[in-house]
């Protein structure tokens, strides 16, 4: 088992509720994992699985009438020779200190690149902002620290580009530099929520490789957001696999991929499409859809969907995460063999 300081961020029994007039969305319904210094942490399920929105809830930007109800985020950043772990969930989500976090140390890339930048300002202004607020440094050295991050990022002719609006440039620029604005500030993590939607297949690679090199070239750890278990298998360290806004199983990228023990894992699994397979092959889906976040299934979430579900057990009782092989957990009763 890993020690606690190997892990940046912590989260632990999160739970993130949005209260609406029709009733109460559990959107993040009790989540623990953990994302490691320098790694990346691929964190994959369905649409409306609560992915994006426990990533908001780290860097506490959960729109209204959305807030955290319960559990904690630890956050250790390095001082000097020592850490210090700061409690995210409970800090004032308008404070300096907080604020403070926001895009120098912890950043985030949102899905959707052209809707992510201000259509009144340049990119240059936009990645210029982020110097300006959290370096102390004048307009004119801003500026070329900006030219040098779009030069990094790939952008050609950045003493160009760094005047440019986003509408003059292409989605794969405009993501490009939503990068460089992440990564001014050298931080030592970096949310990249479905970072390569909406994106060619080739620009799509050309954008993973570029955040596997700043990766490397800052040590920085990343909490990646997708849809693609290509991508996962790619970039990923560890994975946690969410469920209706529970973490459903979660250990090392090589032991999902090859020992899967939940059923909605291994459902996951089954429905990649395989270059072996027949022409006219029908590709594998899971039956059903995720349902209704006003009425949740009882017992398990997923036992109306799941091929091993135990009458009696399943729809009964809400399993937990339990830990069957070293830093492997799963959330499932057929899995852990607790039946009774």
């Amino acid at each position: 088992m890993e020690a606690q300081n190997d892990y940046l961020i912590q989260i632990k029994n999160l739970k993130t509720y949005f209260f609406m007039n029709q009733g109460v969305v559990k959107a993040v319904d009790g989540v623990n994992m953990g994302i490691k210094r320098g790694k990346t942490l691929g964190v994959v399920g369905e649409s409306g699985c609560g992915k994006s929105v426990t990533a908001r809830s780290i860097l506490r930007i959960v729109e209204r009438p959305g807030r955290i109800v319960e559990g904690e985020i630890i956050f250790r950043r390095k001082l000097g020779d020592r850490i210090e772990s700061l409690e995210l969930a409970h800090m004032d989500e308008r404070g300096a200190e907080l604020r403070s976090i926001r895009g120098k140390e912890i950043s985030m890339i949102f899905q959707e690149p052209m809707s992510s930048l201000s259509p009144f300002y340049t990119v240059g202004d936009q990645i210029a902002e982020n110097l300006l607020l959290h370096q102390g440094i004048s307009k004119e050295e801003a500026r070329e620290q900006t030219i040098e991050l779009l030069h990094q990022v790939g952008i050609p002719r950045p003493q160009l580009r760094v005047d440019h609006y986003p509408f003059q440039l292409s989605g794969g620029m405009c993501q490009r530099a939503i990068i460089a604005m992440a990564i001014a500030c050298n931080p030592s993590m970096l949310i990249a929520d479905e970072p390569t939607t909406a994106l060619d297949v080739t620009t799509q690679a050309q954008i993973l490789d570029l955040m596997q090199n700043m990766q490397a070239k800052l040590g920085m750890a990343i909490m990646l957001i997708t849809h693609d278990l290509g991508v996962v298998a790619e970039m990923a360290d560890d994975v946690a696999v969410m469920y209706l806004g529970r973490v459903a199983e979660t250990s090392d990228v090589d032991t999902i991929f090859h020992d899967a023990r939940h059923p909605y894992t291994k459902a996951l699994l089954r429905s990649i499409p395989r270059v072996e397979g027949s022409v006219r092959e029908r590709l594998n889906s899971i039956r059903g859809m995720v349902p209704d976040p006003f009425n949740r299934p009882p017992g398990c979430v997923f036992h109306p969907r799941c091929d091993e579900f135990i009458p009696g057990v399943c729809d009964r009782e809400a399993p937990e995460l339990v830990e069957i092989a070293p830093n492997h957990l799963v959330s499932c009763w057929a899995a852990t063999e607790r039946r009774g």
